[in-house]
């Protein structure tokens, strides 16, 4: 025992002197042929019969990247010793690459294997060959060229996703000339929805009604004229179970113009009504590339921006999504706080379509770093990142979105792709938007600050989704392995429409969301929707999902049983 504490000492004690890194054996390594920079960390055993950490020939290792075979991990008793100290082999095929700012601790590589970026690969883990891992915990694509699971973007960021990131000069100009009147708005809450025709949107303009705050709600829409956009959204709301209501006045208008394609006398006189903004509208595509996503997720931004700027400052509230959190946000828990900075764009997670699949997240991200950048420039701004979101949680009410086709997609195969981890998460839809709305009427919170509305304890495995089928009564489902599923849905994009959604899909770990931590965004929902929070099931709220869909006509009835109606349930 004693020898044993005196070497663990010793351990510490040298991994504290190697703390400034290994120039040596950086050299060493360059001289067999591997990329080295000469920032990164090599750390390797120098007492002990070890094993050394080893790098092949052409392997890349980029900056800030900490190749290890000596770890230190808080000690299970903190009473024993501060510190407990592992050691095992690193080694890194040939061929492979180390991306950005990654972290390889206690594993091993196959050939033509990459670590995405800050990749951080567990003890003892083994990736198999020709694997691509992303993420914390790493998530696994199959490498192959012949099926093109994988293909790596060889198209460079688009310049506007550098750094810097500016605000237009037109935003910075109207910030600057805001004026902010304190009894301008005479306790009245007139908010403009954006996006109301929407899934999402029209659950914010239900949860806006019920609130008994607003004296007006208006709906910016698309549409020729005011009879037109009044009649868009009295529809959207028809589909909710919203009746129509006389405070509720639809505007025609087009985000993607500055002033929204009004004249500017219109615009200066709907700004001095406004009260609050609430931002939901967006193109959302999983496979397009950021140029077809600009207009519409960013520009639109920039313009809603400047008219929250406009006659006096009015609070913005932003939707975006869980989908631009990247693993240089994480913590030392795992988890990306509500408080992170946004992290690099570089790190943005990689899927399976390479060049198209990142321009929806990427013009997410670029249209967050404007709000940010208004926020510390002095108008009060928020995000608002909702992950998977699901039906309402009491009629089951569903969009006919990405997961949507995944689950039709799904009943026309027969067949389940076979992955692992948790990969939906999904939180009731009136949920989400009674947190955004609470948030926004409670006020009190920082400019800039971020929520993540998701309930707790909302994860849905395969495994989940195979029993709530059978439990429906849908038979003879098949499991398949999930190459195979993959390349079946993406011959025919006619048939299946969920061949976008299949992009973000993984064959192991968790979903992206999974990394978020929303301690906030529950309380927010907890103090708007009550004790039901801690009831909440997520299979539940799936089955009540295809229920509503079935009833819809949406989804094929199941072939055995008799499936009961959300009313019924």
């Amino acid at each position: 025992m004693m020898f044993s504490q005196q070497l663990n000492a010793m351990s510490v004690s040298v991994f504290m002197s190697m703390a400034l890194g290994s120039p040596f054996y950086n050299w060493w390594l360059k001289l067999m042929g591997a990329k080295i920079s000469s920032d990164a960390l090599i750390l390797t055993p120098l007492v002990g019969d070890h094993d050394m950490l080893t790098v092949g020939k052409g392997a890349s290792i980029d900056k800030e990247a900490l190749l290890s075979s000596t770890r230190l991990l808080p000690a299970s008793k903190p009473q024993d010793a501060e510190f407990c100290v592992c050691n095992s082999p690193v080694v890194i095929g040939a061929g492979s690459t180390v991306s950005h700012a990654s972290a390889v601790v206690a594993a091993e590589t196959g050939n033509f294997s990459v670590l995405a970026p800050l990749s951080a690969v567990g003890p003892s883990a083994r990736l198999p060959a020709q694997t691509l891992a992303v993420g914390l915990p790493p998530q696994a694509f199959t490498w192959s060229k012949d099926e093109n699971l994988i293909r790596p973007s060889a198209r460079p960021i688009p310049r506007d996703l550098r750094p810097p990131i500016i605000l237009p000069a037109y935003v910075s100009r109207a910030i600057g000339r805001m004026k902010v009147h304190a009894a301008a708005n005479d306790g009245l809450c007139a908010p403009l929805v954006t996006g109301a025709c929407g899934f999402l949107g029209r659950h914010l303009v239900a949860a806006l009604l019920t609130s008994g705050e607003c004296s007006k709600i208006f709906c910016l829409v698309r549409a020729a004229d005011p009879q037109s956009a009044q009649r868009r959204v009295e529809e959207a709301l028809s589909k909710i179970g919203i009746a129509a209501s006389e405070i509720i006045e639809a505007v025609p208008g087009d985000l993607s113009q500055r002033n929204f394609g009004r004249s500017f006398v219109e615009v200066q006189r709907m700004a001095g009504r406004v009260t609050h903004v609430f931002h939901s509208a967006a193109r959302v595509n999983l496979t397009e590339p950021f140029d077809m996503m600009r207009k519409d997720n960013v520009d639109a931004t920039a313009h809603l921006l400047e008219f929250c700027s406009m006659v006096r400052s009015k609070p913005f509230h932003h939707i975006s999504t869980m989908g631009v959190l990247t693993p240089d946000m994480l913590d030392r828990h795992g988890s990306v706080r509500e408080n992170a900075p946004l992290g690099d764009i570089r790190c943005m997670p990689l899927y399976g379509t390479g060049d198209q699949a990142n321009g929806y997240p990427q013009s997410k991200w670029l249209a967050e770093m404007m709000v940010f950048e208004a926020a510390r420039q002095g108008l009060p701004a928020f995000v608002h990142r909702p992950g998977l979101i699901g039906g309402n949680s009491l009629t089951g009410a569903s969009a006919e979105d990405v997961f949507f086709h995944f689950l039709s997609d799904v009943l026309k195969l027969r067949c389940l792709p076979d992955m692992e981890g948790n990969k939906f998460k999904l939180t009731p839809v009136d949920w989400v938007a009674k947190a955004i709305v609470g948030i926004a009427l409670k006020e009190g919170y920082a400019s800039g600050s971020v929520f993540h509305p998701a309930v707790p304890g909302n994860s849905i495995s395969i495994a989940d989704l195979t029993e709530v089928f059978q439990l429906l009564g849908y038979r003879n489902l098949q499991i398949m392995d999930f190459v195979q599923w993959r390349e079946m849905i993406i011959a025919d994009p006619i048939r299946f429409k969920s061949w976008s959604f299949c992009a973000a899909l993984t064959v192991e770990g968790h979903g992206i969301d999974s990394m978020a931590d929303c301690t906030v965004g529950v309380q927010a929902m907890k103090e708007a929707v009550g004790e039901d929070i801690g009831n909440f099931k997520a299979i539940a709220c799936l089955e009540q999902q295809i229920r509503w869909c079935v009833a819809q006509g949406l989804l094929p009835a199941p072939e055995s049983g008799t499936l009961r109606m959300p009313d019924e349930v």
